[in-house]
C-alpha cells in the first residue's frame, strides 16, 4: 500500500522534500520518490551489504527507509560523509586508514553500520585537545565522537541531521581525528578510526536509534562505552596500504550527497 508523506502537494510532511510538479515527484536530492507508488523510482546503489542481508526489510532497493517512515528517513542519500573543507592533505589521509579499515571484515561492517544509519556521521581531521594532568604527564586525545550535549545531568542531546523533525541548522555527529595527536601516541590511525565509528559512534547510534523522534539519549555508560570502543579496536591486521578496490569503496560512502544518482 503506497505511503501517503506529503501535504498540499508541495512539502513533505515528515522529509521536508519539494515536489517536481512537471512530474508529480519528490527530489531527495540524489534520487526520485513517486508518492503514488510509495517507492523511489529507481534502485538504491548499494545494493547488498553484509548489514542488509541480516535485515530483510532493506532488500527491496526501491523501498523508502525499510518502509517504515514513521522511524526513519532518507534526507538525501548515504549517512557517512567527509565534513565540509576538508583539505586535501586530511582528505587523503583519512581515506586512505578508512580503506585500510575497510579491508578487515570487523572495520568494513563499522562503516556499513555507521552509513546505513538514518543519523548524519560527518568525518574530519582536526587539532584536538592536550591536558597536562601533572608536571610530567598530559592526558592526549587521538580521535573523538562529538554531538550536542544538553544541561541536564544524566541526559545527552542528540541532534542530528536526520533525524526527524529536527531544525537543518542542528549538526551532524562529528567523528575527528587528530593526525599529530595520533602520530605521537604511536597508534595505528586506523585503529583510531576503528575505536571511534566501532566503538563511540556505534553506541550512540544504537541510543538514539530506538527512537529517532526523541532527541534525548540515556543510558550511555562512559566506562562501558569506552570499553567497548577498545574492544573495537581489534580488528585484526592492518594491511600497511589499501587496495585500490578498498579506496574506491571508501570514496562512494564518502561521496558527497549532491553528486549521488540515486
Amino acid at each position: 500500500m503506497p505511503v501517503c508523506l506529503y501535504d498540499s502537494g508541495r512539502r513533505s510532511r515528515d522529509s521536508g522534500k519539494e515536489r517536481d510538479t512537471e512530474t508529480n515527484l519528490d527530489y531527495f536530492g540524489a534520487r526520485y520518490f513517486s508518492g503514488a507508488q510509495g517507492r523511489f523510482t529507481s534502485a538504491d546503489p548499494t545494493f547488498m551489504t553484509k548489514a542488509r542481508i541480516g535485515d530483510p526489510q532493506q532488500w527491496n532497493l526501491y523501498a523508502y527507509t525499510r518502509n517504515n517512515p514513521l522511524k526513519y528517513v532518507d534526507p538525501d542519500g548515504r549517512d557517512m560523509q567527509l565534513a565540509a573543507g576538508v583539505s586535501a592533505k586530511d582528505r587523503s589521509y583519512i581515506v586512505t586508514n578508512l580503506a585500510r579499515l575497510y579491508m578487515t571484515d570487523k572495520g568494513r561492517a563499522y562503516m556499513e553500520r555507521v552509513n546505513n544509519s538514518p543519523y548524519v556521521v560527518d568525518i574530519s581531521a582536526g587539532k584536538l585537545p592536550r591536558v597536562q594532568l601533572s608536571p610530567t604527564s598530559e592526558h592526549v586525545t587521538g580521535g573523538i565522537t562529538k554531538y550536542e550535549t544538553g544541561a541536564d545531568a544524566g541526559q545527552k542531546y542528540l541532534h542530528a541531521e536526520g533525524q526527524p523533525g529536527a531544525p537543518d541548522a542542528f549538526p551532524a555527529i562529528q567523528v575527528v581525528i587528530d593526525k599529530g595527536n595520533t602520530s605521537d601516541m604511536g597508534l595505528d590511525p586506523a585503529t583510531v578510526f576503528a575505536h571511534e565509528l566501532g566503538g563511540h559512534t556505534s553506541n550512540v547510534l544504537d541510543l538514539a536509534e530506538r527512537d529517532p523522534s526523541n532527541p534525548v539519549i540515556t543510558g550511555l555508560d562512559p566506562k562501558q562505552d569506552e570499553d567497548a570502543s577498545r574492544q573495537a579496536e581489534k580488528v585484526g591486521k592492518l594491511p600497511g596500504k589499501p587496495t585500490d578496490d578498498a579506496v574506491q569503496a571508501v570514496e562512494r560512502i564518502l561521496k558527497p550527497k549532491k553528486e549521488e544518482q540515486r
